[in-house]
């Protein structure tokens, strides 16, 4: 569930200037999916959540982190190019 909405807020956070800013005119319309797909996270957000402090459920945010940055890297990661092909 939170890599679901992770990647929809990532896409909304990249659609929203692209389209105030006109980029759709510039590039081709399957960019902004590329682009989603394609933002893979890791370190800054280990780290931003392994600096938490206990009492903020800090091994649950650590746990979601893990898991989301795993599927990241893997999944995403390996999928990308493939992505880029059927979109091409």
């Amino acid at each position: 569930m939170s890599i679901a909405l992770i990647i929809l807020v990532r896409y909304v956070s990249l659609a929203l200037p692209s389209f105030a800013f006109r980029f759709k005119d510039r590039y081709s319309a399957n960019t902004l999916v590329v682009m989603t797909w394609g933002g893979l996270r890791g370190g800054i957000s280990i780290a931003l959540a392994l600096s938490l402090e206990t009492e903020m459920e800090r091994n649950l945010i650590v746990s979601i982190n893990y898991m989301v940055v795993l599927f990241s890297i893997i999944i995403q990661g390996l999928t990308l190019s493939k992505l880029v092909q059927k979109l091409a």
